[in-house]
């Protein structure tokens, strides 16, 4: 029997194993795609070639047919000199097979193969399964009690109106099937720990997860601005990020992300993601239900017994990555701000935001940095830009910042200085407008910044008045 493989890193690498093994080890480096050679088939073959010659001529046919045999004969000496090989590597396959107390699998990360004791296997899964807030083990009643109410539910919406009848015949085409679970081994890990993934081809909530998945990425993606699909898109999307000297970028993990999530939390989410959305608010309620029931379906099997998750989503659903990206959009707008309103956009403390206001009104040249430093370090770079850009509505010309609009004390100061004017147009009348130099009828503040080309071509756009 091959040994239990010690915790390794990079290149397959086996230890304490016997002379004799060591061809059962090298079959097993070379990957579980790894298929041994059939053996050729040279009838086929012939008449294959003898098919693709009746249009030859006959001095065509025999230089062909020659020039075929002679390879056809190395081909043959070659695979005969390799039989032998290959039938000591299909003996040595079938040996490894006949080992029932030794599971052969691939790892979590990467293509290499590890090879586990059975016993070990299953006590590590018994581990995770033993999770009471996370699983919780029931009857073979209780998995039809649960499939009945998954199909009740749904009827129940077919009966309103909110889904079709086609999509529910789609969503309840196979009830009779309960997916297993099963663990990769994370060898690239201290004791070499297991991720559990649950086959969830065989779910019967497959059919509803994909037609919910289908209408919810395309809201994630627009919600969550900062998420990135994998490393390449990560490194893209750095290049254009310019970081303020003095910050450091950090990362963090999250352990068991799919297991760990509410329920709760993963709805309160999703109707948060859906309120800020332009669908109607029945599709929203309906999309709610749907979801709701997904979860509620979360059964599966491990040898012989029958768990339901009460957490997070299955690993292998496509409504997993969609609960971790809505729970984890959340957290990202908690970490910036303080939460956020009944839209999702992120909110701050009034105190802060005033004293932010009070400082860029003082001074209109103040940078985020000196802000920051203002505010004794409070809030970090991107909360500040946050706050003075989207909530105070400040934009940036000429090296100030600039109100977007007109906000209360703008109006009130513009009353008085109209009333002002009608004060002094009573007194002085036709003598009043020849001191007027220019006017602004919309705005208290008009200014259009020359581009670049004309700078350098000494030239200055006029000021546009309206």
């Amino acid at each position: 029997m091959i040994p239990e493989p010690q915790a390794y890193h990079g290149q397959n690498s086996w230890q304490n194993f016997r002379p004799e093994q060591d061809k059962q080890i090298s079959l097993l480096e070379k990957g579980l795609s790894f298929r041994l050679p059939n053996e050729p088939d040279l009838l086929y073959t012939i008449s294959c070639i003898e098919s693709s010659l009746q249009h030859q001529s006959h001095t065509d046919k025999h230089h062909i047919r020659s020039t075929i045999a002679n390879k056809l004969i190395a081909a043959y000496k070659s695979s005969s000199s390799r039989s032998s090989s290959v039938k000591s590597d299909l003996a040595s396959l079938k040996a490894l097979k006949s080992h029932h107390d030794i599971l052969i699998t691939k790892s979590d990360k990467g293509s290499q193969v590890v090879v586990l004791k059975v016993d070990d296997y299953k006590k590590k899964m018994s581990d995770i399964l033993s999770d009471s807030d996370t699983f919780q083990e029931i009857s073979p009643e209780r998995v039809c009690a649960i499939s009945d109410a998954y199909k009740s539910s749904l009827r129940l919406l077919r009966r309103n109106e909110c889904i079709t009848p086609d999509q529910f015949q789609q969503f309840t085409s196979n009830l009779s099937r309960v997916p297993y679970i099963y663990g990769l081994p994370k060898t690239h890990k201290p004791s070499v720990p297991l991720r559990p993934i649950v086959a969830y081809h065989l779910s019967p909530a497959l059919p509803l997860a994909k037609y919910l998945s289908s209408l919810l990425k395309p809201l994630v993606k627009t919600h969550n601005l900062y998420s990135v699909q994998d490393p390449s898109e990560f490194f893209t999307r750095l290049k254009n990020v310019s970081q303020p000297r003095g910050l450091t970028m950090s990362t963090f993990d999250v352990t068991s992300l799919f297991l760990c999530l509410p329920h709760s939390l993963i709805i309160d989410g999703l109707e948060q993601l859906l309120s800020s959305s332009t669908l109607p608010s029945n599709n929203q309620k309906t999309i709610l239900d749907l979801f709701t029931i997904c979860l509620d379906m979360n059964v599966l099997e491990f040898n012989g017994c029958f768990f339901v998750q009460m957490r997070g989503s299955p690993m292998g659903s496509p409504l997993s990555t969609i609960a971790a990206e809505i729970v984890m959009s959340n957290l990202d707008r908690c970490t910036r701000g303080t939460g956020h309103d009944k839209h999702g956009r992120p909110s701050f403390p009034e105190s802060t935001m005033a004293r932010i206001d009070e400082m860029v009104r003082k001074y209109r040249r103040i940078t985020l940095r000196e802000i920051i430093e203002g505010l004794n370090e409070e809030c970090g770079y991107f909360s500040v830009q946050n706050i003075v850009s989207e909530v105070l509505g400040y934009k940036k010309v000429s090296s100030r910042w600039v109100p977007k609009k007109l906000i209360k004390e703008h109006k009130i100061t513009r009353k008085e200085s109209a009333t002002e004017f009608i004060c002094l147009y009573e007194e002085e009348r036709e003598k009043i407008l020849d001191l007027i130099v220019t006017g602004e009828e919309t705005r208290s503040h008009n200014y259009t910044p020359e581009t670049k080309n004309s700078r350098n071509n000494g030239v200055t756009r006029p000021h546009q008045s309206r």
